[in-house]
């Protein structure tokens, strides 16, 4: 039997059983860490003198093997047991002691994701969507009309390395951009894209002027939506291994809204540590240029803050940006001297301000024009161009990760003004599939769900059991905002009506099909912890 076939097989298997034994994941060892009902940040209590509780819940939730932002922060440990000022200061030297031993610094180098051929949905899909790695993928952007020079319409020059800013201009000259100020600066201003473009030709990075000339610094040209524009829906389709895409699949019912959106940046623009926005999944696709990537997963988050778990440090440690490793990255990054204090050595202060960011050690990922990486939930990341870089990125969430988001979304007003309508058309459309005539072969097809009723797993096909997937997950996020205690201001009792309408619309197909129902799922909670 062929790898293709086995894969068709597995992933079969694994929505089987996703689906039949009601859970997040199949609760096997492989996927388990990933079930969002293990994310406890709960204490357990003990008999233990309460100094060593301390301890013994550091020592476990920081070091110990845990799920995504399943780890308990210091000032979460200070908060819980009540810790006097003193002892709110001596946490950082108990943090420190129960430290693992650093991990080798610049003298090693990273690790490195290398790229595959684009794999097939199902190897992706149990490889990297259910697993929450990344990847790293060539071969998808082949047909994107933006990769084509402007005189075929697209929006490169003719060497097709660079883009053509004259065109450009005269497409969206007049539209508003978002842009980045510098590298060390995440203010973002609003200006015409004929004004950055203007900034873009008089910033010279391959040449810049001699001293006592100072460069400008180039500002980067970030969450742009030109794909809204008329005329310029078809200038870079979502590639089909993300097609599952729970936001925009729903879009072609709006008008005015895009979840994709394109970064323009000169050599050495670069964004700052952070995790993409409500824990979606990411993918971002180089048109043309290179960029630099250092990923962290999301089990040694706790490591980029400082002592407290009040602040996020603004990089990683500076020796992963100084390092002979870069193969044509910035031999020293602007954002790595962004938390150090200027008055000594830049690494002293760094650890100084955040005392465990040396241990947190990353992949790095150089990728090439042409090549796409998936960047899973809850992954830390920076991003510099090593080139003069045009990439398209986009926001997602799916089935597999919409329990990662939910905290988030819930937590964020744009996203509940979201999840319910993405919800709704999303159960609408499982049920379409699953109550439609498409059957197995071998089936007689049918039309209606009663005849439906003693349909199993293993007599549905690969499609009917994504959606099967899609529409149990979907009622069970429905059904747990029913439990949410929110806000009113922005989770009305109507709202709350309307998710009670879906979950019992999903559990109704459900329950008809002899599967278990979405409301069978363990419940969602939105924790109120402090980042």
């Amino acid at each position: 039997m062929s790898s293709h076939h086995n894969k068709k097989g597995l992933l079969r298997e694994y929505l089987s059983d996703c689906i039949t034994s009601a859970t997040w994941t199949d609760a096997s060892p492989t996927h388990a860490s990933l079930d969002p009902c293990c994310c406890s940040r709960g204490i357990q209590h003990t008999v233990l003198p309460r100094h060593l509780a301390v301890a013994q819940c550091v020592n476990k939730t920081l070091f110990e093997s845990a799920t995504l932002d399943g780890r308990l922060r210091p000032h979460e440990l200070v908060d819980a047991f009540e810790l006097d000022e003193p002892r709110s200061a001596a946490m950082k030297q108990l943090v420190l002691e129960l430290a693992p031993t650093p991990t080798p610094k610049s003298s090693t180098p990273l690790p490195r994701l290398t790229s595959m051929m684009s794999p097939t949905y199902e190897t992706f899909f149990l490889e990297f969507l259910v697993k929450n790695e990344p990847a790293l993928v060539e071969g998808l952007i082949d047909l994107w009309p933006m990769k084509k020079c402007s005189k075929e319409g697209g929006w490169l020059n003719e060497t097709g390395n660079e883009v053509d800013m004259d065109h450009l201009i005269k497409l969206y000259g007049n539209e508003t951009v978002h842009c980045q100020l510098s590298p060390t600066n995440n203010t973002k201003v609003q200006l015409p894209f004929s004004e950055f473009a203007n900034q873009w030709k008089n910033t010279n990075t391959t040449h810049p002027p001699e001293p006592p000339h100072t460069p400008t610094t180039p500002i980067y040209l970030t969450d742009s939506h030109p794909f809204i524009i008329p005329g310029s829906e078809h200038m870079a389709s979502i590639p089909d291994l993300f097609q599952d895409d729970w936001f925009n699949e729903f879009l072609p019912t709006k008008r005015n809204v895009d979840y994709r959106f394109v970064y323009l940046g000169r050599k050495g623009t670069q964004t700052n540590l952070h995790a993409d926005v409500m824990n979606t999944y990411s993918w971002s696709t180089n048109v043309c240029g290179r960029k630099r990537w250092l990923l962290l997963p999301p089990k040694h988050t706790h490591l980029l803050y400082d002592q407290f778990a009040q602040k996020l440090a603004p990089t990683f440690h500076p020796m992963y940006y100084a390092s002979p490793h870069n193969d044509g990255a910035s031999q020293t990054s602007t954002s790595a001297t962004n938390g150090a204090d200027h008055d000594g050595d830049p690494h002293q202060c760094w650890e100084r301000n955040y005392p465990l960011l040396h241990l947190a050690r990353p992949i790095e990922v150089l990728q090439e024009a042409g090549q796409t990486i998936f960047v899973p939930s809850g992954w830390h990341h920076t991003v510099e161009n090593i080139d003069d870089t045009l990439s398209v990125n986009s926001n997602w969430c799916n089935a597999t990760n919409i329990a990662w988001c939910f905290s988030d979304l819930v937590r964020s007003n744009k996203g509940m003004n979201t999840m319910l309508p993405v919800l709704r058309w999303k159960v609408d459309k499982c049920v379409a599939r699953l109550t439609g005539v498409e059957t197995r072969k071998e089936e007689r097809p049918t039309t209606d769900t009663t005849s439906m009723a003693a349909t199993t797993t293993a007599t549905m096909t690969t499609a009917q059991l994504l959606a099967a997937f899609n529409l149990q997950r979907a009622g069970a996020v429905a059904h747990s905002l029913c439990g949410v205690a929110v806000d009113g201001a922005h989770f009305t009792a109507a709202e709350r009506h309307e998710a009670q309408r879906i979950y019992e619309l999903a559990d109704q197909v459900l329950v008809t099909l002899k599967l278990p129902a979405s409301s069978e799922l363990p419940l969602l909670t939105v924790e109120k912890i402090r980042y």
